[in-house]
């Protein structure tokens, strides 16, 4: 999952369960306000199920609403899985799971790092390594996800077959229609570069706790064990983000090769030296 497309994904699924007149969205960062006005005090994103508490964000809820439906798209929630279905006891509740490593990439190298890792107790606890705490997130879910008996479908079924996979869940929730507004339109699967995650895999202290920890579960889910790549093609990765940091000094350091960091705060130094250098040579001819 990069946030952005399961985010395109969700809005092009609620087009097809909804008409698009009928409901409104709420993203992570809005919802998050709406949970700290309903339970104020608490620690992380785990919450302890309070009738009026609930009753209290169900408010928040239905003002954000302004009696329309409203989609919240907060993977955050999921922390919550079990308060949310106590509140909404006869909920349909659908799951949407993405690659492993797709999912841990966008935590540790997406334009939000580390931003969207859980905040569970079981998670915080764990050493303060975002592969690790990404990998533990991934985890996290997947585990809150099987112990109900819930809607679970694949992100990448979806995007590969998507008349199939919405023609299924018209069927589960049920719904009707969903495969005449246009199946078309959901977002198609891209091929998609590992070597972030691979080279943030390698250098972590954790990498065997990790593996340990996501690959049985990927294994079970239909996904690789490791994140896919071949060797040496990190040093491409670091490469070509060193040639772009040159390129734009605000650029973000080339994912921590320290070599090629200290080269670029080097080079950095004196390409702005060179061009004084060269300005005042170049000021000088025009006195002359």
């Amino acid at each position: 999952m990069t946030v952005g497309e399961i985010d395109f994904l969700l809005i092009h699924l609620c087009r097809y369960f909804l008409d698009a007149s009928l409901y409104t969205r709420s993203n992570v960062l809005s919802d998050a306000k709406y949970w700290e006005k309903a339970f104020p005090g608490r620690k992380g994103e785990e919450v302890t199920y309070d009738s009026q508490a609930f009753k209290r964000i169900m408010e928040l809820w239905n003002d954000k609403a302004a009696g329309r439906r409203l989609i919240i798209k907060n993977p955050r929630n999921v922390v919550r899985a079990g308060e949310i279905r106590k509140a909404f006891p006869s909920a349909r509740f659908l799951w949407i799971i993405r690659n492993p490593w797709s999912v841990i990439q966008s935590m540790v190298a997406g334009k939000r790092e580390g931003a969207m890792i859980l905040h569970s107790r079981e998670v915080l606890e764990l050493p303060p390594d975002r592969v690790l705490q990404s990998s533990a997130s991934w985890v996290f879910g997947v585990k809150a996800m099987k112990n109900w008996p819930d809607l679970t479908v694949r992100y990448e079924d979806i995007v590969e077959a998507p008349r199939e996979q919405l023609a299924w869940l018209g069927e589960e929730l049920p719904l009707s229609g969903i495969i005449e507004n246009g199946a078309s339109d959901i977002p198609r699967n891209r091929e998609q570069d590992f070597t972030p995650v691979r080279y943030m895999l390698r250098r972590s202290p954790y990498r065997r706790e990790i593996l340990d920890m996501i690959s049985p579960i990927a294994a079970d889910m239909g996904y690789h064990q490791r994140p896919p790549g071949f060797p040496g093609d990190t040093y491409w990765l670091g490469a070509k983000y060193f040639r772009e940091c040159i390129k734009q000094e605000k650029h973000k350091p080339p994912y921590g090769f320290p070599h090629l960091e200290m080269l670029r705060i080097a080079i950095r130094k004196i390409i702005p030296a060179a061009v004084r250098s060269e300005s005042f040579r170049i000021h000088k001819s025009e006195e002359i």
